[in-house]
């Protein structure tokens, strides 16, 4: 995986969240970053909300989970995503992912 993942899954009434931290590695692929379920921990995902990225470009103010696609996005302030293999290896994201 080109993530690491740290977090804890919970309990939420009659679903499960993981919250935790994804952390980038050295060479962003362009598409984002896959996750899967299994990831989490889960069985399926419902919804991933992400925190901006704590990195010093400026450029780079977001993460966002593409359903279809199953990844993780690092998109600029007019929404083009990052450029393949660039080393986004001190970003981090704060993730909140539900699911069961």
């Amino acid at each position: 995986m080109a993530l690491t993942l740290s977090g804890e899954r919970i309990s939420v009434g009659n679903k499960r969240q993981w919250i935790g931290s994804a952390t980038f590695d050295a060479s962003y692929l362009t598409g984002g970053e896959l996750v899967t379920p299994g990831d989490f921990g889960l069985t399926a995902i419902d919804h991933i909300q992400a925190s901006a990225p704590s990195i010093d470009d400026e450029a780079l103010c977001s993460c966002v989970w593409v359903e279809s696609t199953g990844a993780l996005m690092l998109v600029d302030a007019a929404g083009l995503e990052e450029a393949s293999t660039t080393d986004v290896s001190a970003t981090v994201v704060h993730l909140t992912v539900t699911g069961y």
